[in-house]
């Protein structure tokens, strides 16, 4: 039977399950309240929707457990239709895209447990490894406003996203969590720049790679600096060099 309600809770537009409102078309159809904001007439028959309700299937859609969206990727778990979009925020077996697609094109899908086999077999040359304790040894990459800094750290074998951009007067500098949401705020990075006895450091939290870049550095929570004050630091062949540490965030005492 849950199968069967299950396939009628199933919004014939977004293909999610709907949640109270559910409404109806002249002759019958249901569809979510989110699409029948979108489209004037319903999908399934080219009627006009309507505000009827479909009292007896909202009372369903609050009864029935269904499960992950994620099923196909190896999910068993089931939730109550209310809790289980929240769940597939934070699961493990949600499909993650290639950490490096937003810099270099690469397609790639898969569960956040293979993640880490991709990129080392795939963008070897990217990944970067960290020690436990201390400064890295010194990083050294190109410095142009045309072209951006991306790799892969693997840090403890936890997996981050890192990279640099100079847009406009200022430089940007960001650490990703590569992992579930969630826990990204459990790290963070400092990143150093030194040049004879001057120093430049700066403590940042990490955010979650599901973050869009450009939105972490709209909001400022990365390294930002004036451009002038990161070219006071550049190597003699215009290039900059730099350490970064990643640490646990310490949990406050209760």
């Amino acid at each position: 039977m849950s199968k069967n309600v299950l396939e009628q809770l199933e919004c014939p537009v977004c293909i999610e399950y709907m949640l109270p409102p559910i409404t109806l078309c002249g002759n019958g159809h249901n569809i979510c309240s989110s699409c029948k904001q979108k489209i004037q007439k319903c999908p399934t028959c080219r009627e006009p929707l309507s505000d009827t309700r479909n009292w007896a299937l909202e009372k369903l859609a609050v009864q029935v457990d269904c499960p992950c969206a994620n099923k196909p990727h190896g999910c068993t778990l089931t939730f109550p239709i209310a809790l289980i979009r929240e769940h597939e925020n934070v699961c493990q077996f949600c499909p993650f895209g290639c950490p490096l697609n937003c810099r270099i094109k690469c397609n790639w899908t898969g569960s956040l447990t293979e993640i880490k086999g991709h990129v080392l077999h795939k963008h070897k040359k990217l990944v970067r490894r960290l020690r436990r304790l201390g400064l890295s040894k010194p990083t050294v990459g190109e410095y142009r406003k045309d072209k951006g800094y991306v790799n892969i750290l693997l840090s403890n074998d936890n997996l981050f996203f890192e990279a640099y951009d100079v847009i406009g007067d200022a430089f940007y500098y960001i650490i990703q969590y590569i992992g579930p949401e969630k826990e990204a705020s459990q790290f963070k990075y400092r990143f150093v720049l030194e040049s004879g006895a001057e120093e430049i450091t700066v403590c940042k939290v990490a955010s979650s790679y599901n973050t869009d870049v450009e939105e972490v550095y709209r909001m400022g929570k990365c390294v930002k600096l004036f451009c002038d004050t990161v070219e006071s630091f550049l190597r003699e062949d215009k290039k900059l060099e730099f350490h970064v540490e990643i640490l646990k965030v310490k949990e406050t005492p209760k």
